[in-house]
C-alpha cells in the first residue's frame, strides 16, 4: 500500500490534551510530511505513523503538557509538567515516540545536528558577547 499522509482525525486521535487542538491541523500534518520525506529504509505503513506523531508533536507544541497519574496508597496522583526549549523531539510525548518508531535513525541523525548547530550559534554569542 502506497504512503499516505494521516487524516487529522488520525492525529487528534492520538493527543491528551484535546483542548488544545488547532484549527489548522492539515499545516501541521504538512510539516511532518517535510521532514517524513527524508526518511529512508522504512515502509510506508511506519512512515504514515511516524508522520501521525510526528505532526501531534507540532500540534502540541505550545502545549507540552505531560501528565503522569499513579497511585499511592489508595489515592491517585497525578502530576503535570512541561518539556524545556531546547529537547526538540524530546519536547513531547509525541516526538519521543515518532523518534523510536524511526528505525532508520533519520529523526535522530537530525535533531543531532540541529542540537550541534545551535550549541555553536549559542558559543558564538558568548563569545562576542
Amino acid at each position: 500500500m502506497p504512503y499516505t499522509p494521516p487524516s487529522a482525525e488520525d492525529v487528534k486521535a492520538i493527543l491528551s490534551n484535546k483542548t488544545a487542538i488547532k484549527d489548522n491541523i492539515d499545516d501541521f500534518i504538512a510539516d511532518a510530511e517535510a521532514v517524513v520525506s527524508q526518511i529512508e529504509g522504512v515502509g510506508d505503513d511506519l512512515k504514515q505513523r511516524i508522520s501521525k506523531y510526528l505532526a501531534a508533536h507540532f500540534v502540541s507544541f505550545p502545549y507540552p503538557i505531560i501528565r503522569d497519574s499513579y497511585a499511592i496508597g489508595g489515592n491517585s496522583v497525578t502530576n503535570y509538567s512541561r518539556g524545556q526549549h531546547g529537547m526538540m523531539l524530546d519536547y513531547t510525548p509525541y516526538g519521543q515516540t515518532a523518534k523510536m518508531m524511526d528505525t532508520s535513525g533519520t529523526l535522530a541523525r537530525m535533531e543531532a545536528k540541529a542540537k550541534e548547530e545551535a550549541k555553536q550559534k549559542t558559543a558564538k554569542i558568548m563569545a562576542f558577547g
